[in-house]
């Protein structure tokens, strides 16, 4: 599972991904990468419990710089969770324009 987002415009951005990971399962990384490089990385090796958790960061952008969410993981029972509840975010907020 993923997300992706590309701005329009050059400035600073707030950037947020949280997930809930499934119990029982091996365990869990997510890596948030901004224009290809790996900036944030969250996720859990507890297997005994679901568990929710996240990261947010502030960087500044280029105009069309892709923002991606990634669920690393590659064991077979490890998995972000999606029930219907809103336990998975993943958002993107302009927090000033400009050049740095």
């Amino acid at each position: 599972s993923g997300g992706t987002f590309t701005n329009t415009v050059a400035g600073w951005y707030h950037i947020c991904s949280f997930s809930r990971f499934r119990g029982g399962g091996n365990s869990n990384d997510v890596t948030v990468r901004v224009g290809g490089s790996i900036v944030a990385a969250y996720g859990s090796g507890i297997t005994e419990d679901w568990l929710s958790t996240g990261v947010c960061f502030d960087t500044y952008m280029a105009a069309n710089t892709q923002v991606n969410v990634r669920h690393e993981s590659g064991g077979s029972s490890d998995c972000v969770w999606g029930n219907g509840w809103p336990h998975n975010k993943f958002t993107v907020h302009t927090i000033g324009n400009g050049s740095p």
